[in-house]
């Protein structure tokens, strides 16, 4: 039994001499130390990761944002239009301006009457999306003259709020552009790889001529023709 204490006391004795001389050895060699200093690294690039994500979100709702602030929608062009011709579209602002001054407008010419699929009208908002979108503005129609250039002899609509597109209309013109783009170079990649073929196929056989053109220069095609004078022969009889 005493045996049996003196062994059991010497297990526990070297058990804690070894956890001693590990975490000794891992304070000496800084191991501890580079597992925290590696998990707040990891932690630091995350948080980086993640600010930079946000900052290049940003930055691309900023650009989108201000690249819609610049573009007019499809038709719309922006016209100097003086006072006194402004009609129903002026504001209470325009009044301690002169007649003669002039202020931004946007015409387009004037869109197209509803057209009619079989018993069906086409919805206006297909055929005019600025028209839903911008329904409480006023508008007046700008009849076409005779005199100036192309566009003052067009019947045109006119508009003092900025047609402007959304970020949805954004969004799903990004769409069609990308599936368009990708269509269009599977198209130039696909006559890329036939003309290559075609080439490489015109290589071989320009190749394969040449190999041959000793051997066909041995010899001499020759082409005669044959004439029967037996009438017999000619008439299928045998002679006499």
């Amino acid at each position: 039994a005493r045996h049996a204490r003196r062994i059991l006391a010497a297990a526990k004795h070297a058990r804690a001499a070894g956890v001693a001389t590990k975490l000794y050895l891992e304070e000496r060699g800084g191991a501890a130390v580079r597992r925290a200093w590696a998990a707040d690294m990891e932690a630091f690039e995350k948080e980086q990761a993640a600010a930079r994500a946000a900052w290049y979100e940003d930055a691309a709702q900023r650009e989108g944002e201000l690249r819609l602030e610049n573009t007019l929608r499809h038709g719309w062009r922006a016209v100097a239009v003086r006072v006194a011709d402004l009609g129903g579209l002026k504001v209470d602002a325009d009044d301690a301006l002169d007649e003669t001054a002039e202020v931004e407008a946007f015409e387009r010419a004037r869109p197209p009457k509803p057209r009619v699929r079989g018993k069906r009208t086409l919805d206006a908002r297909f055929r005019d999306a600025d028209q839903a979108r911008y329904r409480d503005a006023p508008r007046v129609l700008v009849a076409a003259e005779d005199r100036g250039d192309a566009w003052a002899k067009t019947e045109r609509e006119r508009l003092r709020v900025a047609p402007r597109y959304a970020a949805d209309d954004d969004a799903a013109a990004l769409h069609w552009q990308t599936y368009y783009r990708a269509h269009r170079a599977r198209g130039r990649v696909a006559a890329a790889r036939k003309d290559r073929a075609r080439r490489a196929r015109e290589q071989r056989e320009k190749e394969e001529w040449a190999l041959t053109q000793q051997e066909r220069s041995r010899y001499v095609s020759v082409r005669c023709g044959l004439e029967v004078f037996e009438p017999d022969l000619l008439a299928g009889r045998a002679a006499p």
